[in-house]
């Protein structure tokens, strides 16, 4: 497949926000292609919530399995996808919950991947309540290799940032350092 995106508008609390989905091609040249043009033509963007297969993984060390006497898992272009989403300031919104936890949207003979992703800027007017992977959702129904990502969103009604709150570095939200001493505190 060449891959597909599909964005709508839509405001949430007085919010304009987009909702995108994307399927990122397969085959590396085609995916090194469109992940340039989504990004060069706008349809990735800051304001948006986007899920999809992107059919690369974050980071190879905790979003594959590969069985034993297999070589690693090639994940081309990875780091470009992760680089443009990042750049637009949206965050892996399962990693944003659950931190370094292992899981798998994807099985091949050989390896699990974390394929299938929703991403949203982590500092917005969203709060992620949880996320993670159903496989039960389509059990019976539909034969994929792929497991449905499932994201509870929380909206607010639109305000100005506190004092305080304009003041935090949206990056501080990925470090696994600062959750668990976040969790120690709790």
């Amino acid at each position: 497949m060449q891959g597909g995106a599909a964005v709508m508008h839509i405001t949430l609390h007085g919010h304009r926000t987009k909702i995108g989905s994307f399927y990122v091609p397969v085959r590396p040249p085609l995916r090194k292609h469109y992940i340039e043009r989504i990004t060069e033509r706008g349809l990735l963007t800051s304001d948006m919530i986007a899920g999809g297969d992107w059919n690369t993984v974050p980071d190879i060390t905790v979003d594959t399995q590969v069985e034993s006497g297999t070589s690693s898992y090639a994940n081309f272009h990875g780091p470009l996808l992760e680089s443009s989403l990042l750049g637009k300031g949206l965050t892996d919104v399962f990693r944003l919950v659950n931190g370094k936890q292992r899981s798998y949207t994807h099985s091949s003979p050989t390896v699990l991947t974390r394929l299938d992703r929703i991403y949203a800027k982590s500092y917005n007017f969203i709060e992620v309540d949880e996320c993670y992977n159903d496989p039960s959702i389509f059990l019976g129904d539909i034969s994929s290799d792929h497991t449905p990502v499932v994201a509870v969103l929380e909206t607010a009604p639109a305000r100005a940032p506190s004092l305080h709150e304009a003041k935090i570095d949206p990056n501080v939200y990925q470090s696994d350092t600062v959750r668990q001493r976040v969790r120690k505190a709790w």
